[in-house]
């Protein structure tokens, strides 16, 4: 299913592929599958036919979910909404806002319709990973909407053409970037509502993508565009910046074919580029130098690409087909899969999925360095006095004690498993506490912004007010000096013979 050219030190191996035509429903799709995948699950969410959604269990390569949707309209892309169980649609000219209901076949619910201004499209949508927000792109102008102040829009100008790409920080809830055809990327604050930094070279003309780079202590965002070269003729880029400083920081090259999205991996050191003809390439993000290239076989069907989240686990969509494959570790070993999150929720009627107990890929250098030190240990203890040997043990206990250790083998990797979903939910906790503390201060300061603005405006125009008033009474004032003068002057005058 895939060609590997260079070195083999990182490969991915094929896991799972599905085809429209695999389909229960038996259906046979005419449309380019965009994959969106949930932050917490194992679960993949994409539109197989522009007119009904499924949601499909990556890890278990099963259907979870699958609904028929009656609104008269095209489905472009879809999303998760984690923090409320929501699922939004964009279609060409609005969004759709619907609710997974729960039971054992759940059912879809509309709970909002967003339009775009007359005469315009939807162009992208984004979803925040935490915070209420959802982000929106209508031709030049970016709009934030947040639905736990019913809906309320935050509208973010600034570009002068039109904007074909938004993003959200992954891990610095604060920020999101926009791309424009008019060659720039804006990065934004969300609570001060303004433009933090803007990322332009005189010879960037259109950009494609843009994705943040979501590890800590790298201020990194990747970017594809096109471009006027030096001797006039268009060039294909892919950039890494710093947006930061606002300063390029590496230009990577070698795709045969237009680049269509290229992203940081979001735990292993690995940065990957994706173009139309099925390519992908694999550079590392430390020296930014080609590692490995695979065709994934999808050819210039090829849509999107997109890392599953505490996991190596890559989803790449196609025309009416995705493919699953892992990344392996360095040295060319099996795939080393994520911890199993269970399955449970809306989704899955309630009812939890029992995963196989799997080893994350953080622990296996421990456990290798475990396995190296305690056979090393073995091989420097003095060698035993000679003793009658023991007779050997019967079968029935050899099978008893090696049953005894896979059993507390099997335990402590469950162990481990559980304290590794108890770190990243005490993670995913703290930085959801820290975002709505933040976010409340900034709105508490906004609203006493506002309120001290509200307050000078009114004494402004008192203090107008007053200085029109002392204006009128010096006027009056004048006026009736003026009168005593003439008074004074008839009172002077001789009185005729």
């Amino acid at each position: 299913m895939g060609v590997y050219h260079g070195e083999r030190g990182v490969q991915l191996i094929p896991k799972f592929e599905w085809t429209a035509s695999e389909s229960p429903d038996g259906g046979c799709s005419r449309s380019t599958l965009w994959i969106d995948v949930h932050p917490v699950h194992p679960w993949l969410l994409f539109s197989p036919d522009g007119q009904s959604l499924q949601v499909w269990n990556y890890e278990q390569g099963t259907r979870v979910a699958s609904w028929l949707i009656n609104e008269g309209y095209d489905i472009l892309t879809a999303k998760f909404v984690v923090q409320k169980d929501w699922i939004v649609v964009r279609s060409f000219k609005s969004f759709f806002v619907y609710e997974i209901l729960p039971g054992s076949g759940p059912g879809l619910r509309c709970v909002s319709v967003m339009e775009a201004p007359r005469g315009s499209y939807v162009h992208r949508l984004a979803v925040h990973l935490t915070l209420s927000y959802l982000l929106t792109s209508f031709e030049e102008v970016v709009v934030l909407w947040d639905w736990d102040r019913n809906w309320e829009k935050i509208t973010f100008e600034g570009h002068s053409k039109m904007v074909n790409v938004v993003k959200f920080h992954p891990s610095d809830p604060r920020i999101f970037a926009s791309a424009s055809h008019d060659g720039t990327i804006k990065i934004w604050d969300i609570y001060r509502r303004c433009v933090i930094q803007t990322l332009e070279d005189p010879d960037i003309r259109w950009i494609y993508s843009l994705e943040f780079c979501g590890k800590p202590q790298k201020p990194f965002l990747i970017s594809f565009h096109d471009s006027i070269s030096c001797s006039g003729r268009d060039s294909l880029n892919l950039w890494v910046w710093d947006y930061r400083r606002g300063q390029r920081v590496a230009k990577l090259e070698g795709h045969n074919y237009t680049v269509k999205t290229a992203f940081f991996h979001p735990d292993l050191p690995y940065i990957f580029s994706a173009s139309y003809g099925g390519e992908i390439r694999i550079w590392s993000d430390l020296n930014y130098q080609l590692v490995s290239s695979y065709a994934c076989g999808l050819g210039e069907h090829f849509a999107s690409v997109v890392a599953c989240r505490h996991s190596t686990v890559l989803v790449f969509g196609g025309k009416g087909k995705f493919l699953l494959l892992d990344v392996s570790p360095r040295g060319g070993g099996a795939p080393v899969a994520a911890a199993p999150v269970a399955t449970a929720g809306v989704l899955g009627g309630g009812e939890k999925r029992e995963q196989e107990n799997q080893t994350e890929a953080r622990f296996s250098p421990v456990k290798r360095m475990r396995t190296t030190t305690t056979n090393a240990a073995m091989t420097t203890q003095p060698p035993p006095t000679t003793t009658t040997a023991p007779p050997p043990l019967a079968p029935a206990t050899m099978d008893v004690i090696n049953g005894s250790a896979l059993g507390v083998r099997k335990r402590i990797e469950e162990l481990e498993n559980s304290s590794l979903r108890a770190h990243l939910e005490f993670a995913k906790r703290v930085e959801q506490e820290v975002a709505g503390v933040e976010f409340r201060c900034m709105t508490a300061l906004e609203e006493l912004r506002k309120e001290q603005q509200a307050k000078e405006r009114m004494q402004a125009e008192r203090v107008k007010q007053l200085e029109g008033e002392v204006k009128t009474m010096k006027a009056v004032m004048a006026a009736v000096v003026e009168r005593l003068e003439h008074s004074k002057l008839t009172i002077q005058e001789p009185p005729t013979a």
